[in-house]
C-alpha cells in the first residue's frame, strides 16, 4: 500500500508545518505540529483533512497515542472539525479550544447546521462527518493561561476575538511565535501571483 503523499515544512524550533489539502487543493491551509519535548497538534482541519495529518505523524516517526494536546484557535470546522474523529485514536491527548467554543464540539449540531447553510451540496464534499468529543476530553483556558510543556517551553493562550468570538491565539515562548489561526488575515499563495498577497477575513 502507498503511503499518502504530504507536503511538510519543517519550521524552526521543532515546529512542522502540514498541508492538510483543505477542499482538495495544496497550500490552503495547515495544521501545526510541535514535536518536542511533547507533541502538540495545533488545528486538525475538517475530517477529510485527517489522512494528511496522520502520514505527517508516520513520516516524522509518532504516532496518535504520543500526542498529549491537540489545539483548536477556534471552531470553524475548516480548522476543528475532524476533532472529534481524531481524539478517538489519540488517548493521551486533551483538546484545548476556546471556552465559548467548547459546547458546540460537545454537541456539533448548530455547528453543522450553520456551516451546511453557508456551503449547502458542497458541504458533504467539505466536511464530511463531524463527530462529537467527550467532554472529559476538553480544556478551555483563560485568557493569559500557560501550559507548561516541559523544556523550558511553554504555551500561553489568549483570547483574541475578532474573525470569531470563539478565538484563541497561542504564544509559544520557545519560537516567540503565535500561531494565530484566522486572527490577522489569509494569505493564499496562489493569490499572491494574481497581485492578491493578502487580505483580511
Amino acid at each position: 500500500m502507498n503511503e499518502l503523499h504530504v507536503n511538510l515544512a519543517q519550521l524552526d524550533h521543532d515546529i512542522v508545518q502540514i498541508d492538510v489539502m483543505y477542499t482538495g487543493f495544496p497550500r490552503i491551509s495547515a495544521s501545526y505540529l510541535i514535536t518536542k519535548p511533547v507533541p502538540v497538534l495545533i488545528e486538525t482541519g475538517p475530517k477529510p483533512s485527517l489522512p494528511y495529518i496522520l502520514a505527517a505523524l508516520r513520516r516524522l516517526q509518532l504516532k496518535p497515542e504520543d500526542l498529549r494536546y491537540v489545539i483548536l484557535t477556534h471552531i470553524h470546522l475548516d480548522h476543528c472539525g475532524g476533532a472529534g474523529t481524531l481524539l478517538r485514536q489519540c488517548p493521551a491527548a486533551t483538546l484545548i479550544v476556546h471556552e465559548r467554543g467548547g459546547r458546540h464540539l460537545i454537541d456539533p449540531a448548530k455547528l453543522i447546521a450553520g456551516t451546511r447553510q453557508v456551503y449547502g451540496e458542497e458541504f458533504s464534499r467539505l466536511f464530511d462527518r463531524v463527530d462529537p468529543v467527550a467532554p472529559e476530553r476538553l480544556h478551555m483556558p483563560a485568557d493569559g493561561e500557560i501550559l507548561n510543556l516541559g523544556g523550558g517551553r511553554t504555551l500561553t493562550f489568549l483570547d483574541t476575538p475578532g474573525h470569531s468570538y470563539h478565538h484563541l491565539c497561542i504564544y509559544d515562548s520557545l519560537s516567540q511565535g503565535i500561531f494565530c489561526g484566522d486572527a490577522v488575515g489569509l494569505s493564499y499563495p496562489d493569490l499572491a501571483d494574481l497581485g492578491i498577497p493578502y487580505y483580511l477575513p
